[in-house]
């Protein structure tokens, strides 16, 4: 059983790096809390940007866990304080384990699925303008 803390038109403005000072929006939005723990739940879309949180009352450094369902962008905003990173390889075309993905007609080597070295690496040639 949760409890509706809060609704919210779902706009929010990014606290960066990405986007600093951005409007955003992600439709419909409500906070629930069940005991100590606060869900967000939005009609579309994902954010890992801290003013996802901020803006509607939750500050993410003062909680124990955060859960950010983005595959990479959150990582500059979260990895300056959080203790530990964790993936979680949930559904959907951006997961964070590419190796599950059926890539049937892709270059070799490709990381993740080879590992690359050194001889696989063609130099770079710079040009001067």
């Amino acid at each position: 059983t949760a409890k509706v803390k809060s609704l919210h038109d779902g706009d929010f403005y990014r606290y960066g790096p990405e986007g600093r000072g951005e409007l955003y929006s992600l439709g419909k939005t409500a906070v629930l809390q069940v005991g100590n723990i606060f869900v967000h739940i939005v009609s579309k879309g994902q954010h890992g940007d801290l003013g996802f949180y901020r803006s509607f009352g939750i500050e993410p450094m003062r909680c124990d866990l955060v859960f950010v369902k983005a595959c990479t962008s959150f990582r500059a905003a979260y990895a300056p304080f959080a203790a530990k990173i964790y993936n979680a390889n949930t559904r959907g075309a951006a997961g964070c384990d590419l190796k599950v993905l059926p890539f049937e007609k892709r270059s070799k080597p490709l990381y993740p699925f080879e590992e690359i070295t050194e001889n696989d690496v063609k130099p770079i040639k710079f040009c001067r303008a």
